[in-house]
């Protein structure tokens, strides 16, 4: 899944919620709030990049690799604010963060190097939510929404008897889109509700801005550089936001009433 026409799925989303009639848990007027802890899987394609170029160039020194592990998942956290404007369709503004560590760690004769890797991130997104079908006890819905993210990059390379990490710092942001498909389940006698959701995101980074390299191979305010592993040659390192996660939430009445 290359590409998200997200208008097309907008539209199609629309259509039917228009063309449906309204079922037992109607939205409209009714604000909440949606607290949510998941997981996400990413690709950092330019960052695997980087570790497989030292892992390689580390082996062929003589050194053994003992661990190559560069960010590829992390547990988000979020908080969304819903209300309905019509009883299948809402409007929803969110807001989140996760933290995604890496590591890569190899030995020689006692000596040891380690490089530590952290990708972070602010996300804010605004979108609708769409009831697609609405028993008695709990919904199907749809969820579409365009996102903001402030990504921070940051690297630290420890070696045996150094007593501070020379480090890689740089960020950026990014705008880009995630769509989900869920379920909520109502629980009796209350205005509670359990979210469970599988979503899908896009958004990627094509270079982030060198905040402090010790290294010197990026000036600062230019985009941080990795190695291609294959020619050996700098590029520009890229972070792809981009990729399939979970979640699940407990949603909470603010005012209005089933």
């Amino acid at each position: 899944m290359k590409r998200v026409y997200v208008p097309t799925v907008v539209m199609a989303l629309v259509v039917l919620v228009l063309g449906s009639s309204a079922g037992g848990m109607d939205m409209k007027g009714k604000a909440s709030v949606e607290v949510d802890i998941g997981y996400d899987a990413f690709t950092f394609a330019g960052i695997g990049d980087w570790y497989n170029a030292w892992a390689a160039e580390l082996e062929f020194l003589g050194w053994t690799v003992v661990e190559n592990r560069p960010p590829n998942q992390a547990i988000p956290y979020g908080i969304k604010f819903k209300y309905g404007l019509s009883p299948r369709l809402g409007v929803t503004a969110s807001a989140g963060t996760f933290s995604s560590t890496g590591k890569l760690a190899s030995s020689l004769s006692g000596a040891d190097l380690t490089i530590d890797t952290t990708v972070s991130s602010t996300v804010f997104g605004a979108g609708v939510q769409i009831v697609l079908i609405d028993p008695p006890e709990f919904n199907i819905f749809a969820e579409v929404e365009a996102r903001y993210w402030m990504v921070a990059y940051d690297e630290s390379w420890w070696e045996t008897g150094a007593t501070t990490a020379a480090k890689r710092e740089a960020g950026g942001s990014k705008i880009g889109g995630a769509i989900a498909i869920g379920g909520e389940y109502f629980l009796r006698n209350t205005s509670i509700s359990l979210v469970g959701k599988i979503g899908y995101r896009v958004g990627k980074l094509d270079q982030i801005a060198t905040r402090r390299d010790d290294f010197g191979s990026s000036e600062i305010g230019e985009p941080l550089q990795t190695i291609d592993p294959v020619t050996f040659h700098y590029k520009d390192m890229q972070i792809d936001l981009g990729g399939w996660g979970v979640s699940f939430g407990v949603c909470f009445p603010i005012f209005a009433k089933r």
